[in-house]
């Protein structure tokens, strides 16, 4: 999988079943929605990168829940998309 990167996003649900979205400050897609996550970091597992990238995002300290799915991740270049990593997905409470 050279050249494909690994990422995390968390699936982060209160009590009442609302999920927490995280407005874009940054490039690519500034000013959208978007869940907690990033990429992992040589040398650093799925779960650390999970909780460590939700900190970073919202100062929220999380314990992982269930594995939730896995997924390709998509980039969208002049209106193509393609594949270019893996998207491991982790719901919270």
């Amino acid at each position: 999988m050279e050249g494909k990167k690994l990422a995390t996003r968390v699936i982060i649900e209160n009590n009442e079943g609302d999920i927490l979205l995280l407005k874009r400050a940054e490039q690519p897609f500034i000013g959208c929605y978007d869940l907690p996550g990033g990429k992992v970091e040589k040398g650093e597992s799925i779960e650390h990168c999970a909780i460590r990238e939700v900190f970073e995002e919202t100062k929220l300290s999380v314990e992982l829940g269930d594995f939730h799915m896995e997924m390709a991740t998509l980039s969208i270049i002049f209106q193509q998309m393609s594949p270019t990593g893996t998207t491991k997905w982790f719901r919270t409470r």
